[in-house]
């Protein structure tokens, strides 16, 4: 008998413990059930904060603050704050649920957003009508944008063919002459507009050099679609000193030899500091640069009143003090921002660069905002490859080069190199536009408690 009662004691026990079990990991249950429908919903009030504060920064990239303070919103309450952090903007979106009560769920997203600049196509032409094609030997690699049409072409006798490396967009489709086959790397794609800047941000500063009679000189490029009549010069050949500090050999105005001799600089000339906001402002002013620089320096030009200047010339090599190819850390940025056009002049230095190479060098942001990047005599300048490692923003494509001749060529103009610097990702030269819109850089979502 005794031992059929331990017998049933220990079943009775047994059974009370699974009935007890079975209570507790049903409670269990619905406490996690509970617990993850509150986080949901949490998640749900952040997210929406999150998507709301960015359609509020579309239409306003001012906002800044506490867009939103811990309002009722959807059984919880919702808090997004909106700040600068360095060049950056954070929004922290907060979502709790439920308002009140127990086991709180709180959920929080932090999203960081950038300006949009222009700079983020190795090359982007407002107005591309198909007038000066992509031919023999020409190279892109970055993203590229024309807000009308894109057109290939190659020469003939040459089975050498344009080369893109790199996402191609056109509002209208790309026109290919018959015989020639285009290597993309990725389908190009039509269909695509790109806003375009109009204006540069205001500048206060006062110009570098004032003063100056006028001097006329007449400068043809593009394919004869570029023709400048120079009026007031200043010729500016950049260099790091022995102590580290960027200077500018200067002259004002002119030839200073036969053989279309600018870009002729001399020992003697005046040397001034950049400034040290970096900002070389010329208002009215043809700009003529060359040279090396160290940190960030942009030159921006625009006309007067009068429509004098506006334009900058390039008269030799100009590159950064750090390579940007070797080092892609390198502190160095510049920027050639012209309202009008941005020519690479024909000196007799540029027929036979820094190195003495047939090989010209531009590492630059470059801005033609009305105008657009071309070659002084295009066609019957010196063979040489144009090396651009950058970015190109422009109103209208012009001629730079022309011909499959080989390099070192009397005639024929430049083979084009263009090279998309991955660093305009996150920097950018001074003065660059930006666009319309804010870019999203960074997400992240994250349960508080």
């Amino acid at each position: 008998m005794t031992g059929r009662v331990a017998l049933l004691l220990v079943a009775g026990m047994t059974a009370a413990m699974i009935l007890v079990n079975a209570t507790m990991n049903t409670s269990d249950a619905v406490d996690n059930f509970a617990a993850y429908f509150n986080r949901s919903s949490a998640y749900d009030i952040a997210l929406s904060g999150a998507n709301m504060s960015g359609n509020a920064l579309y239409f306003n990239k001012t906002l800044r603050g506490h867009w939103q303070d811990n309002i009722e919103f959807n059984g919880g309450t919702l808090d997004v704050t909106i700040q600068n952090v360095g060049s950056k903007v954070q929004v922290t979106s907060t979502g709790v649920f439920p308002a009140s009560g127990g086991d709180r769920q709180v959920q929080e997203i932090v999203y960081y957003v950038t300006p949009g600049y222009f700079d983020r196509f190795v090359m982007l032409t407002d107005d591309d009508n198909g007038s000066v094609p992509w031919t023999t030997y020409d190279t892109a690699f970055g993203a590229l944008h024309s807000n009308n049409t894109l057109r290939m072409d190659h020469y003939g006798g040459s089975s050498i063919m344009p080369v893109f490396n790199g996402r191609v967009t056109t509002t209208r489709p790309v026109t290919i002459t018959p015989g020639t086959v285009p290597v993309f790397t990725q389908r190009p794609e039509s269909g695509v507009s790109v806003a375009f800047p109009t204006t540069f941000d205001p500048v206060t500063n006062p110009p570098m050099l004032t003063g100056g009679a006028d001097f006329n000189s007449t400068f043809v490029a593009g394919n004869g679609l570029i023709t400048v009549a120079t009026k007031k010069e200043l010729h500016l050949q950049f260099f790091v000193d022995a102590s580290g500090q960027q200077m500018a050999r200067y002259f004002r105005n002119g030839k200073r030899s036969t053989n279309n001799g600018y870009g002729e600089f001399r020992s003697s000339d005046s040397v001034m500091a950049v400034p040290a906001d970096g900002i070389v402002y010329e208002p009215g002013v043809d700009v003529f640069v060359e040279g090396t620089i160290k940190g960030k320096v942009s030159v921006l030009t625009v006309p007067d009143a009068a429509g004098k200047g506006g334009n900058i010339f390039i008269t030799n090599d100009i590159v950064c003090n750090t390579n940007p190819r070797a080092n892609p850390n390198s502190p160095d940025f510049i920027g050639l921002l012209a309202q009008n056009n941005v020519i690479i002049a024909n000196t007799m230095n540029d027929n036979a660069t820094n190195s003495g190479s047939n090989r010209f060098r531009v590492e630059a942001s470059i801005v033609a905002l009305t105008g657009g990047w071309a070659a002084a005599d295009n066609v019957s300048r010196k063979r040489q490859i144009l090396d651009v490692y950058g970015s190109i923003t422009q109103k209208y494509r012009r001629g730079v080069g022309s011909g499959s001749l080989p390099i070192g060529s009397s005639t024929g103009g430049f083979m084009k190199g263009y090279y998309y610097d991955a660093r305009l990702y996150n920097d950018h030269a001074l003065l660059m536009p930006t666009t319309p819109l804010l870019s999203l850089e960074s997400w992240l979502a994250k349960g508080v408690y």
